[in-house]
């Protein structure tokens, strides 16, 4: 019985003296802990778009484990504070300036025990929270504070005083659409546009003033030293359509101040090549006169545009191996002066060209 009551505690002593051991191993195990701690964050870059407001942060963050226990995966968030006041420490706001998250967490991989780990993290603010043009910035690893670390103190950063700057604009390159005379040929009608820059002075035996653009449009002015009450001058300027292309609709637009009662004339001309590759005599086409012959008053002190289109049924095709030019002349009358040497302008710039609509298909 003696042996029997001996034996029974040398067996208790040996589990309770095993267990001993096997739960000091357990506490040493779980001493094992994470301390992730921000050592150092520099603004890379920091931009404002000038349209709608929001903001980019582009920093470099170096987080290092000092704990003796690798981190799981985390995240780092950013906080931002508006203004310039003392430089507090995220999330410990000012209670009247308080902290904002700027746009999402980003994630941060696992990081080995006494390892450092610096990387790049861009936030972007998706909701405005930054409303002046200076703020402080933070970031905190363990954004959720998933981990149980060593010292909870240390995986935040210093405040920076931040200054955006303006956001350059990107440009994209595009890549034209080139349509094909087969597509154009579905449009029904195309418009060539010629404006006041394209006009020069056709100086046709006139040779007397200068071509002029403002405002208004482009004019006829004369020298000082010319005394005439006239320039005797034309306007031209070149059509450039391809071939069998058919006119449709001619609108001239012009403004008319003058009192004198002069008005504005056009007309189409073209110059075709003859067999010898040269070309013949400037041709007038008489039947495409468009005449203006109502004065342009002002109005409230503005000026108006006059438009004078060419009647229902108008069509010219534009023939192979030729020259198109519109001339501008001026006259008195609503019949039009044909040379430079009979285009009298007035000298006193009230007669501008503004431009000419050329309607036309291809079909």
């Amino acid at each position: 019985m003696r042996y029997l009551v001996r034996s029974f505690i040398t067996l208790l002593w040996l589990f309770i003296y095993s267990s001993g051991f096997a739960q000091k191993d357990i506490t040493s195990q779980s001493a094992k802990r994470v301390d992730l701690a921000i050592t150092n964050v520099t603004v890379i870059e920091a931009t404002s778009n000038p349209s709608t407001g929001l903001h980019k942060v582009k920093v470099s963050v170096t987080i290092q484990n000092n704990g003796d226990a690798p981190s799981a995966r985390t995240s780092l968030k950013m906080l931002v504070q508006n203004q310039i006041m003392n430089l507090v420490a995220p999330p410990n706001p000012q209670p009247q300036n308080p902290w904002h998250q700027l746009g999402d967490n980003q994630p941060v991989n696992a990081i080995a025990p006494g390892q450092p780990v610096t990387e790049e993290y861009l936030f972007i603010e998706t909701k405005k929270v930054i409303t002046t043009s200076r703020f402080n910035m933070g970031v905190m690893a363990d954004a959720g504070n998933q981990i149980k670390e060593i010292n909870e103190t240390d995986n935040r950063s210093a405040a920076i005083s931040v200054t955006p700057v303006a956001e350059r604009a990107e440009y994209v390159a595009v890549t034209p659409t080139v349509q094909t005379i087969a597509q154009l040929k579905k449009i029904d009608t195309l418009v060539y546009t010629i404006g006041p820059s394209d006009f020069k002075l056709s100086n046709r035996e006139g040779d007397f003033g200068f071509a002029r653009i403002s405002t208004e449009g482009v004019s006829i002015g004369a020298s000082t030293s010319f005394s005439g009450s006239r320039v005797y001058n034309s306007l031209v300027a070149p059509l450039h359509l391809p071939a069998g292309a058919v006119i449709v609709k001619i609108s001239f637009m012009y403004i008319n101040l003058s009192t004198s009662g002069c008005v504005p004339h056009l007309a189409l001309r073209s110059r075709f090549s003859d067999e010898r590759g040269g070309w013949v005599s400037v041709q007038p086409v008489t039947s495409y006169w468009i005449a203006g012959t109502e004065r342009t008053e002002n109005r409230n002190g503005l000026a108006d545009v006059k438009s004078s289109v060419t009647p229902a049924g108008f069509r010219v095709r534009i023939a192979d191996n030729a020259s198109y030019n519109f001339e501008v002349l001026a006259d008195e009358n609503a019949r039009s002066a044909t040379i430079p040497t009979s285009s009298l302008w007035p000298r006193n710039g009230t007669l501008f060209v503004w431009g000419i609509n050329v309607h036309y298909s291809l079909n």
